[in-house]
């Protein structure tokens, strides 16, 4: 199976009703995504670029029409041959989770095995808590403003002062980032690409990649200086892949502590996430 972007699995109305249903899977511009009718319901990370892919190796191999090659898995089985996917199945649901099963390993075969789905958890529906606020599952799926933002009248949050060339950064580990983001070549420091940033009002958080590090997007261990504007879609991170994303706040917010409760924040009483350290 090869999917391009004008392939799509429809999901069904209901479990017994197989009408068309409400969620459609596709491929866009190098990622995969879940639509609820016309509004975007999930997304993985951009395939081959900065943050992860959600989707596992041999999902995506499926999807492109690759070569299968065998690679060890702490959660798929360790597939050597096109034939032994005969007894998978690719599922977007009724209820919007895009599922992988597997048909051998349960039961003799009897039954099936869900071995991946999206999204995984309340948090990983697209930009759920809204622009400027994360959302946490250690902290019960709870949507919290970061730092130097408050809740928004219309939902999510907003900039609690204007920028300034004085802003300071706090550094956050996230394990997804949305928004619209450009990459600064010119940066071979973190203190360029930092300066960046502050030079522009748009830029609202950078992340930093040393040379001592290996590029997500070529693989290569090369300087890379990343620019967001309109950050959406946050979801923090507990695990080592997360990205180390450096937010830009008003200077005052570098000593506060990371324990501060915010106001109720999209009608919730929520903390600040917890930063790394000041920048």
């Amino acid at each position: 199976m090869k999917m391009n972007d004008n392939m799509e699995l429809t999901s069904w109305m209901s479990p017994s009703d197989p009408g068309p249903g409400n969620y459609t899977f596709h491929r866009d511009q190098g990622a995969y995504s879940i639509q609820k009718r016309s509004t975007l319901y999930w997304k993985s990370g951009q395939l081959g670029r900065l943050g992860y892919s959600e989707i596992p190796y041999v999902i995506t191999q499926i999807l492109s029409g690759q070569p299968l090659v065998n690679r060890n898995s702490l959660s798929f089985p360790n597939y050597s041959r096109p034939s032994y996917y005969n007894n998978t199945r690719l599922l977007m649901n009724s209820s919007g989770e895009i599922q992988y099963y597997d048909h051998s390993l349960a039961d003799g075969g009897r039954s099936s095995l869900l071995l991946w789905k999206e999204p995984q958890d309340p948090c990983s529906v697209y930009d759920v808590c809204g622009k400027f606020s994360i959302c946490d599952m250690n902290n019960g799926a709870r949507c919290e403003c970061l730092n130097g933002f408050k809740p928004a009248s219309l939902g999510g949050c907003e900039r609690e002062s204007i920028c300034s060339q004085d802003d300071g950064f706090l550094n956050l580990n996230l394990r997804k980032i949305g928004g619209q983001v450009t990459s600064f070549d010119q940066a071979q420091e973190e203190r360029t690409c930092k300066e960046e940033c502050l030079n522009n009002c748009e830029c609202e958080a950078y992340v930093y990649q040393g040379a001592n590090a290996s590029n997500r997007e070529t693989g290569n261990s090369v300087a890379k200086c990343y620019i967001w504007r309109d950050l959406e879609n946050l979801q923090i991170g507990h695990t080592d892949d997360g990205l180390n994303l450096s937010l830009r706040v008003p200077f005052s917010y570098r000593a506060k502590s990371a324990s501060r409760i915010c106001q109720p924040c999209l009608n919730k009483s929520v903390p600040y996430p917890l930063s790394i350290q000041p920048n």
